[in-house]
């Protein structure tokens, strides 16, 4: 055994040799990894970074076994995720971060263990006290370096840690020099400053960290090198390895999935409409996106499109489907990828984006043109928010929206021969121009009206940019008939263009000339409005309107200087929306002005005033343990009703855009006004109990009002003006996981179904009641109250059954019983009788009793009803009679009628197999305005 192990770690240095003579990249080394699993080129990344890893797991834990556990966690976490790490993400700054990572969550589970043991001393520390305190002021450098926005602590690691260049660094992260090196002085700028705050100079720690650097502390032990590429291996297979390391990584990447980090396969983009595609073929490029976490056999898993479920305590996406010509013929090898529009990350100040669209995962089809992905479920708001698509040689790309909570057959994704549409690019006096790169941002196809705008997507299935000739023409292959192709230009010779170029039914399409305009120009200021200072690194977003595309994606983003000052180059576009906000870590809040572009101008200058509030510091932990929670998003929101500071006249203050995420101690910072406020706070995925509270408690202090939100924690804030405010402490309740079964009325297991919980969100405050799905006969809820219970709703929209029951965590193993759907059937009449004829009523399932917004007669102060569509098996409407039936009622459900007429229907219910006629509705017209 001795002997295999010493060949093994030989070949692993053999190959250490090969890789490093030929002096490869770390993008380079990473893609043979991920490619072909290359063991000589793991040994080259742990030999290159090993240095600076072991120092952080150093610093942050007290025992160099438990450091040594950490590092060996860390290269496993990379191993797992080496193809998510995208271009331009420094390999460095990655692993810093991961390391860190690692290395707190061993040091909490090191400290739980001691509470759990009784034991209040310290371990014995296995370093000379010298060291230790060293270590101290090391690890304090790594925490205020680790709340720093990536775009600081990059340059940081590399020039500062890792020792490279300036240059180096902007090569690696594929930056200017002079970026780097000025947000290389923003950063220590920023941990002067808050280092400073807790007595530590950054000259010493760096002083220290050049000496320390060049002795044997930083060495990696050649045991613990060998330890690292035997692992790999063992971990990448799935062995279950019952070793420290092995769990702490599976921990870490677990908890990656939880908290959504947005890692290197989360290849963000411009916000979208949803909806399908057509596509155009491309030059092939390589892509190395996150992979799934299988990519399964077709023939076993389940018959349906895209189910959910839960492995390791994971919400897992099962995704499967065919790829097929237009003769109906297997497409083998055709690229797949899944897609999904996610709620943007916190504290991304690009906020005219509410969500941001990643590619999920990607892979092939088979021989037989089958494919079959198993990948952890995106955080989305809707079924819509989620898309397949897939392009073969030669062939358009064909999408499809995945119905995720449909018990749908398996998707067919057909593909055609498409023809070329061409065109040609000219300058404003009519020259043509070479070298224009058009990238593909989406496509409309007539039978459907939608759009899907994507910007930069790095997936196979998605075309990639293509670039004018020297004449000007460029030729698009593969363009689907009748369909529209929108591209993106982003060229400093013209600034940034959207182009809108539509394929007619023809073999060929000629696109005609193309004209770009010279570039405009809006530069400005922004100073504080208190004192007219100003404003240094602050966000400024400009957002162009009719642009006949997407207006959300025709924006462009630019940071001011040390004086204030900006520039950018904006949309064509008479109408734009400029919004300026404070960098992070500053009590600046963010403001909104709209501007008229003047005609015939092409440089125009705009001053900002951004209002001045109070930075807020706290920290998210958990009840009961008091461990910190990673990954929150933090949101602000003013008494509005109570809180005054807002209104500043004409400048318009918008608090509702900024938010901050959590960092790995728990940590957050966020400006707010002065006065009375509250902070919202959600937990990274599911697992936590929200609370339930309504708009009036928000805007007025007080119970009741017309809306309901679900945070996780709600704390409510009376903030001074002078001074700084105490830190604060949000509390997050972790909440449990109720499993039972589920059986239709004739005792057989459910295959596919579905359930709603009141409390279970899908994303953002007021989203509750995302559906969870049903398979094989088993549920699964997360974040459920271990001391309450709930009202669950259960349906298999198949069977034509339902049921709705209370459960509660101390149940064991619950078994739902579902039974027949009742039906009814209801009129809306005027005061006077005759029968009033609603189009398009809607069904809504009552998820919690209470006021409806629209009944002003009732007391405010009741709790508002909370309904969800439940038009899953349709509504009709006897355009004659008027008379309304409903169909597919769970039995024992309440439900109402919803109108576009401000009213809905009295709460009504049904047994099983029962149809009710219910009472006539009388509708309450909307009152006149009347005329000033």
């Amino acid at each position: 055994m001795a002997t295999r192990r010493a060949e093994t770690v030989l070949h692993g240095l053999s190959r250490l040799a090969e890789a490093q003579s030929a002096q490869l990249t770390d993008v380079q080394l990473l893609r043979r990894f991920a490619a072909h699993r290359d063991e000589g080129a793991f040994a080259a990344l742990v030999h290159r970074h090993g240095p600076l890893v072991l120092g952080v797991c150093r610093n942050v834990l007290r025992s160099q076994h438990d450091a040594e556990d950490a590092f060996q966690a860390t290269f496993l976490v990379l191993a797992r995720r080496a193809g998510a790490i995208r271009e331009g993400q420094a390999l460095g700054s990655w692993l810093y971060r991961v390391a860190y990572r690692v290395s707190v969550k061993s040091r909490l589970a090191a400290d739980r263990r001691r509470r759990r043991e009784d034991q209040a001393a310290r371990p014995a520390e296995d370093r000379p006290a010298g060291e230790i305190a060293w270590r101290e002021l090391q690890a304090m450098l790594d925490e205020e370096l680790n709340r720093l926005p990536g775009k600081y602590r990059a340059p940081f690691v590399l020039c500062c840690l890792a020792g490279k260049s300036k240059a180096e660094a902007a090569a690696e992260l594929e930056w200017k020099e002079g970026t780097v090196s000025s947000r290389l002085a923003r950063a220590r700028e920023l941990l002067q400053t808050r280092l400073a705050r807790r007595g530590v100079a950054l000259s010493a720690v760096l002083s220290g960290l050049a000496i320390s650097e060049t002795g044997p502390a930083t060495a990696v032990p050649a045991a613990l090198v060998t330890a690292v590429l035997e692992g790999v291996p063992r971990f990448l297979a799935g062995e279950a390895m019952a070793t420290a390391p092995a769990a702490l990584a599976r921990s870490v990447l677990r908890g990656m999935a939880l908290a959504r980090v947005a890692l290197a396969g989360a290849i963000l983009a411009a916000l979208g409409l949803a909806g399908t595609a057509t596509a155009v073929a491309f030059r092939p490029r390589p892509v190395h996106p996150d992979p799934p976490v299988a990519f399964n056999p077709v023939g076993d898993g389940p018959k349906v499109a895209a189910v959910e479920q839960q492995v390791d305590g994971l919400r897992q996406l099962v995704v499967r489907g065919r790829v097929v010509g237009k003769d109906g013929k297997a497409v083998p090898g055709a690229e797949v990828a899944i897609l999904a529009d996610e709620d943007r990350a916190a504290g991304d100040r690009d906020f005219s984006a509410f969500s941001r669209r990643r590619v999920v995962t990607t892979g092939k089809a088979d021989a037989e043109g089958k494919f079959q992905f198993v990948t952890p479920r995106p955080v989305i708001r809707k079924r819509e928010d989620l898309f397949c698509l897939a392009r073969g040689a030669g062939q358009a790309v064909d999408w499809h929206h995945l119905q995720t909570l449909v018990g749908e057959p398996p998707l067919e994704l057909k593909l055609e021969e498409g023809q070329k549409l061409r065109g040609r690019v000219v300058d404003a006096e009519g020259a043509p121009v070479a070298g224009v790169k058009l990238g593909f941002g989406g496509f409309h196809r007539p039978t459907d009206g939608l759009t899907a705008l994507i910007d930069e997507v790095a997936a196979p299935a998605w075309p990639a940019p293509i670039v004018t000739d020297k004449d000007g023409r460029f030729v698009l292959e593969g363009m689907l008939r009748r369909a529209t192709v929108h591209l993106h230009i982003q060229d400093e010779r013209f600034g940034p263009h959207w182009l809108a170029l539509t394929a007619n039914d023809s073999d060929e399409t000629d696109a005609g000339t193309i004209r770009l305009d010279p570039p405009r120009v809006l530069e400005g200021t922004v100073v504080v409005h208190s004192t007219q200072a100003p404003l240094a690194d602050a966000t400024v977003v400009i957002t162009s309107f009719n642009q006949g595309v997407s207006r959300a994606t025709a924006r462009v983003i630019a940071r001011t200087d040390g004086l204030g000052r900006f520039t950018a180059k904006p949309y064509p576009g008479q109408s734009l929306m400029v919004t300026a906000a404070g960098a992070p870590g500053t009590p600046y809040l963010a403001t909104q002005e709209s501007l008229e572009w003047p005609v015939g101008v092409v440089r125009h200058h705009l001053d900002l005033h951004v209002p001045r509030g109070v930075l807020l510091r706290g920290r998210v932990v958990e009840q009961g343990t008091g461990l910190p929670v990673p990954g929150a998003r933090v949101q602000y929101r003013p008494m509005s009703g109570k809180n005054r500071n807002g209104d500043k006249g004409n400048l318009l203050v918008l608090w509702h855009w900024l938010d901050a995420p959590s960092d790995a101690n728990g940590d957050f910072e966020l400006p707010v006004l002065p006065g009375l406020g509250h902070l919202l706070v959600r937990g990274p995925g599911h697992d936590w109990i929200p609370v339930e509270v309504g708009d009036d408690e928000l805007i007025y202090g007080r119970k009741g009002g017309d809306r309901l939100y679900y945070p996780d924690a709600l704390v409510r804030l009376d903030v001074k003006r002078d001074g700084e405010p105490e830190p604060i402490v949000a509390t997050l309740r972790r909440g449990v996981i109720i499993k039972g079964r589920v059986e239709t009325a004739n005792g057989k297991p459910v295959a596919s179904g579905f359930l709603l919980s009141r409390t279970y969100l899908g994303s953002g405050w007021e989203e509750p009641c995302e559906l969870l799905t049903v398979q094989d006969g088993r549920f699964e809820i997360p974040g459920c109250d271990p001391d309450g219970s709930e009202n669950y709703w259960f349906w298999d929209h198949k069977a034509l059954q339902g049921a709705v029951v209370q459960l509660s965590p101390r149940d064991k193993d619950p078994i739902v019983r579902l039974a027949p759907f009742g039906s009814a059937t209801l009129r809306f009449v005027d005061g006077k009788g005759a029968v009033v004829r609603e189009p398009a009523p809607r069904l809504a399932l009552v998820v919690r009793p209470g006021r409806h917004r629209w009944d002003r007669s009732e007391d405010k102060n009741k709790p508002a009803r909370l309904t969800k569509d439940a038009n899953f098996q349709g509504i009709r409407v006897d355009p004659t009679t008027g008379v309304i039936t409903t169909l597919a009622l769970i039995p024992g459900a309440s439900y109402v009628v919803e109108t576009s007429n401000l009213r809905s229907s009295k709460p009504f219910s049904v047994q099983s197999g029962q149809h009710v006629r219910l009472p006539d509705e009388v509708l309450e017209q909307p009152a006149k305005s009347k005329k000033p």
